[in-house]
């Protein structure tokens, strides 16, 4: 969990919402109460959150979506780049 209190799933589920239902199932079994857990389907762009029984549907145009989209993206390229890290030093036997 972050210092900020707010957790977003890295791996931001894909519009199967089993995939949020598995990240809150590895918070409890590591004893972790995150504050917040979102998680932005990528297809539909509906938001999963924690004490919800059905997604978010926010407008296209909505700057929290926007946000949101933007946080995940960076997530995503952060851990391709870390990934191509990892991988050129298997390569290389580092």
């Amino acid at each position: 969990m972050c210092r900020t209190g707010v957790v977003l799933t890295p791996f931001f589920p894909s519009s199967d919402p089993f995939n949020f239902l598995k990240a809150m199932e590895a918070f409890e079994a590591l004893d972790i109460t995150p504050p917040v857990v979102l998680s932005l389907a990528k297809k539909e762009e509906l938001v999963y959150v924690t004490g919800r029984n059905k997604p978010l549907r926010l407008s296209r145009r909505s700057y929290a979506l926007r946000l949101l989209q933007y946080v995940r993206d960076e997530a995503h390229r952060f851990a391709q780049h870390y990934h191509h890290i990892l991988r050129q030093k298997r390569k290389l036997g580092e």
